[in-house]
Parts: C-alpha cells; sequence; structure tokens
C-alpha cells in the first residue's frame, strides 16, 4: 500500500513537471530540428570550424561586416594575455572598438602549416581556423598599424596533439618573421571547458560558452537575413542540445541565458523528482557522490518498484531535458555527469533469459546488454552442450554480429579459457587481436567475462570459453536478429523487462 502511495505522488509531481510552461518550452527548444542533429555532426569539430570561418569573415552573407569578429577581439583582449598581445596602446582600442580593421588574409579552415612554414613536414599539421587580421589606429594624432596571424585550434572530444599549440605558434613567429616588426601572433585554444590547456602558454584559451556569452548571443541580437539568423541560432541551440555516445561522453558545450532559466526553473520547482530519477535511473556509487549519501539512501528508500519503472520511463521520454537540467545545476560534477550520461551506461537492467526448458539464465536478476549476451550464449550450450569452441564461433559469427569487436580488435566473440594463461595480476595476455591492432597483444580482463559464473561450457564441460562483454545497442539488436534468423529462439527466450 505504502508503494502505491508512494507511486501515486510520484505521479502528481510527474504530471506537474510535463505540463509546466518552462518544462514545454524547453521540450519545444530541443525538438526543433537543426541542420547539425539532421547531419549527425552536432560535435563535428570541422563543422564548428566552418560556421566560425562563416561568421568570422567579413564578406560573408550575414551582412554584419567585420562586427563578430571585433567581438572575438575584444573577447581575446579580456583573457591572460590579452594586454600582452594588443600592448596598453592598442588594448583600450580593441576593447572600445576605436579602430579600423581588414582582414589580409581571408579565414580559411583547415590551412596546411606548411603554407607558412616551409620547414614543416608533417602533411597531418592542419590549422582548424586561419586568418590575418590588420589593425589601423592613431595614438596621440599619429596613424599606427599592426597585423595579427591568428590560428584557432577547435577542440571538442580529441585532445591537443603533442605539442601541436607549440608547433602552430613557432610558424606563427617564422611568418610574423618574414612580414615585419608590425607582426605579431595571436593563438586561441578553443575547448569545452577550462581544464583544456594548451601545450604552449602564449595561446589563449577560451570555452565555447565564452564564445557564446560574449560574442554568439550578441550577434544574435544584430539585425541580419531571417535566413541567416536560423543559422546562427541552430548553431546556439546545437552547443546546447545535449550530445552523447557509446564511445563519448555526455556534453553541452555552453548554454545560452534562454536555457539557463528554463533549466533552474525546472529544478528549482521539481528538485525532488529530479533527484528522484536520477536515483532510479542511475542508481550506484557515482549518484551517490553526487546527491550525498544521506540524501541518495533517503530517495532509495522512498519508492518502491512501481515508481521506479515510471520514472525510468519518464526519463526515458525526456530523456535530454532530464540530463541538461540535472547537468546544469550540477555544475561542479560535470565530469562524473558526462561520464554517467554516455550512452553506454543506460540500459543496465533490461532482459532476462531463458533456455529450453524457460529455467532463468540468471536468476533473479535483470541484465543488461552486455549480461544477457553472456546468458543467451549459456542457453545455447545448455540446449547443446557438445558444441566445441569452433563450432560456437561459427554460430555466433563476430562478423555478422558485433562491428566494434570486428573492426577493431577481434576475429571471433569467443576464445579458449585457460587459468594457466593469467599472469600474476590475473590478466590473460591475447596475441590474436585483429584488423586495426592485429598483433598488438591485449589483455583479456578488458574485454571478456572471466569471473566463474560467467564463463561457457563448451565439448561437454571438457572445456571453457570467454565471451565478449561489449555490446552496443546496434550490435546487440544485431545478436537478437541473429537469434531469430537462425531458428536460435525455439529454445532461447529473451524477455524485455521495462
Amino acid at each position: 500500500m505504502n508503494d502505491i502511495k508512494d507511486c501515486n505522488l510520484i505521479v502528481d509531481e510527474v504530471l506537474s513537471l510535463l505540463n509546466s510552461e518552462a518544462f514545454q518550452s524547453l521540450r519545444s527548444y530541443y525538438d526543433d530540428t537543426t541542420i547539425f542533429n539532421v547531419m549527425g555532426v552536432e560535435r563535428s569539430e570541422n563543422r564548428h570550424s566552418s560556421f566560425l570561418r562563416w561568421l568570422f569573415s567579413t564578406n560573408s552573407s550575414h551582412g554584419l561586416g567585420d562586427k563578430p569578429l571585433r567581438l572575438f577581439l575584444r573577447l581575446i583582449a579580456t583573457q591572460k594575455w590579452g594586454r600582452q598581445i594588443f600592448k596598453e596602446e592598442l588594448f583600450d582600442k580593441v576593447m572600445a572598438g576605436t579602430y579600423h580593421l581588414e582582414l589580409l588574409e581571408s579565414v580559411e579552415t583547415e590551412k596546411y602549416i606548411g603554407n607558412i612554414k616551409n620547414s614543416s613536414k608533417n602533411k597531418k599539421d592542419r590549422i582548424d581556423l586561419w586568418m590575418v587580421a590588420g589593425f589601423s589606429y592613431e595614438v596621440d594624432g599619429e596613424p599606427q598599424y599592426h597585423a595579427f596571424p591568428i590560428v584557432i585550434e577547435n577542440k571538442i572530444y580529441a585532445r591537443e596533439g603533442v605539442e601541436q599549440t607549440k608547433r602552430y605558434y613557432n610558424a606563427m613567429i617564422d611568418y610574423c618573421a618574414a612580414k615585419g616588426s608590425d607582426y605579431s601572433p595571436i593563438g586561441v585554444l578553443l575547448t569545452p571547458d577550462t581544464a583544456t590547456i594548451a601545450s604552449c602558454d602564449q595561446f589563449t584559451c577560451i570555452t565555447y560558452q565564452q564564445l557564446l556569452t560574449y560574442v554568439l548571443e550578441p550577434v544574435a541580437m544584430m539585425s541580419m537575413s531571417p535566413d541567416d539568423k536560423t543559422n546562427l541560432n541552430a548553431f546556439i541551440r546545437n552547443l546546447g542540445r545535449p550530445a552523447g555516445g557509446a564511445t563519448r561522453g555526455f556534453s553541452i558545450l555552453a548554454i545560452s541565458n534562454y536555457e539557463r532559466k528554463l533549466t533552474n526553473s525546472l529544478y528549482e520547482e521539481h528538485q525532488q523528482l529530479f533527484n528522484q530519477a536520477l536515483v532510479a535511473v542511475y542508481p550506484g556509487n557515482i549518484v551517490k557522490g553526487i546527491l550525498g549519501k544521506d540524501v541518495y539512501k533517503l530517495i532509495d528508500d522512498s519508492f518502491g518498484e512501481d515508481s521506479s519503472k515510471l520514472l525510468n520511463e519518464v526519463w526515458n521520454g525526456s530523456d535530454d531535458i532530464f540530463k541538461s537540467v540535472i547537468y546544469q545545476h550540477f555544475t561542479d560534477k560535470k565530469k562524473e555527469l558526462g561520464k554517467l550520461f554516455k550512452g553506454s551506461n543506460r540500459d543496465t537492467s533490461k532482459f532476462k533469459v531463458y533456455d529450453a526448458n524457460h529455467k532463468e539464465i540468471f536468476p533473479n536478476k535483470r541484465l543488461s546488454k552486455s549480461m544477457a549476451a553472456c546468458a543467451i550464449f549459456k542457453a545455447y550450450l545448455t540446449h547443446r552442450p557438445t558444441t566445441t569452441l569452433e563450432e560456437l564461433q561459427s554460430a555466433f559469427p563476430c562478423k555478422e554480429i558485433n562491428a566494434y569487436y570486428f573492426e577493431n580488435y577481434y576475429n571471433d566473440l569467443f576464445y579458449k579459457y585457460e587459468e594457466s594463461c593469467c599472469n600474476e595480476n590475473g590478466d590473460i595476455a591475447l596475441s590474436f587481436t585483429a584488423d586495426k591492432r592485429k598483433g598488438v597483444q591485449s589483455l583479456a580482463k578488458w574485454d571478456f567475462f572471466l569471473k566463474d559464473d560467467c564463463l561457457l561450457d563448451i565439448d561437454n564441460g571438457k572445456e571453457k570459453a570467454m565471451c565478449v562483454k561489449w555490446w552496443r545497442k546496434d550490435d546487440f539488436d544485431r545478436l537478437v536478429g541473429h537469434i531469430e534468423k537462425n531458428g536460435f529462439d525455439k529454445f532461447i527466450t529473451i524477455e524485455e523487462c521495462l
């Protein structure tokens, strides 16, 4: 009865949340389709660089001339090396905008460093954004001139290559030396957060949030054509749209003032429900550390299975909103939340697997995709106990089922397990890696189930095999399809628990 009562209370709170004006506004904001999510390039560094080239080019279709670039230069001036870059006499003018600006070299993407430093032999050294800006101004009535080659290295997921910014800065130094004393370099590392630091300490580090706050949002208030306004707003929406994948951490690059007001409002009005949903969907030590042990325990003890199922379903229906609200509220826990929210951390308890006698392979447990795959193989062997390792590999070919492993690491889903192969740390060194890592030994503990209850009995129990444990959604779906296609579902039953 208490669970029913608690569930009814949560139902009322869920109804209040879903019908709120702030929730509906944020839902509409995230549902608005942009070219970035249509093309699946929400976090593509190349696409972002191309957009910035359009924005900073003074002859672009936006018709704003040098106004966006001036805002960006002002932002650079406010950073660590701002006064040193522009010197005192030009710094004030950059801040005030009292100078004439012209692009001496057009904004380019993927600029080969060899074109500005002939000694470079690294064909991969390509600058994300390159331009040369000339400044004309007056000091005490006397005309002055100075030019700046500007390099913007754009990093979203990838980290800087070995001393990459140092090489770029040295190339700019050489470029300036060849041009004359009135040329000085500007290096910018554009990143998602303040934790990323350039190897070259002369590079200015600017975050996407700073870019949004001090450049993009002011530009969005300027007059431009409807189409260009749409393009700019699409980019701004893209920065705040939650993104993540199985192999990438969850990320929000920057959030607009509009989004911040909505997410803050939602959490303030429905704090308990958001915390309850977080515990229901991601139970474990990470969330316990985010909320605190006492709060976590209080929430965990406060609702039963019916409430948990409801919260999971509501979260699934508005995954991006729940993630965004929590991510923006717990600002000091973004690293933990980024890992927690990445694609592979969802759906951890969804399946049950039964053999031909409808005996549950792992009794009284709701299984993740990985454990469900292991259970499927065990159910297969329960029905066909004489199966050898080679026959098992043939029955479930890695090439047709698990693209993650076959394209990157292994040729097969199963390998022979021998305890004697373990080293002193319990690791099994494998030499049968395939494709991209062919010939490179790996450790089985990263990719295979090694616990006794997960090992597979083959050849009537004479030997044991180990199976891979990483299953992305598409790969797991292929496994289920393979079972149905080959008639294995006559003696293997997979039950989805949601």
